[in-house]
């Protein structure tokens, strides 16, 4: 797995981005990340744990963690491994 690369437009050192997604799937980055949960809920896997989290949750990775998530209204058959 390659680790993702974070850009920063006019080097300022953070990106915001909002956007409606299915899948994450696993990564890892150098970089902090938070993730908020606007509406509905995600399954999100870091490390060896997995959690769900519903509307209003927020995920802070601290960076070289591997994580990625997916909409909990997917089936089973449609989860990542």
């Amino acid at each position: 797995m390659l680790p993702e690369k974070i850009y920063y437009p006019h080097d300022f050192p953070l990106t915001i981005t909002i956007a409606e997604l299915n899948e994450v799937p696993l990564h890892y980055h150098l970089d902090v990340e938070l993730v908020v949960v606007l509406q509905g809920s995600i399954t999100l896997k870091s490390g060896s744990c997995t959690y769900t989290l519903p509307k209003g949750s927020i995920f802070a990775n601290n960076g070289r963690e591997v994580h990625g998530f997916w909409k909990t209204q997917l089936l089973p058959a449609q989860l990542p491994d």
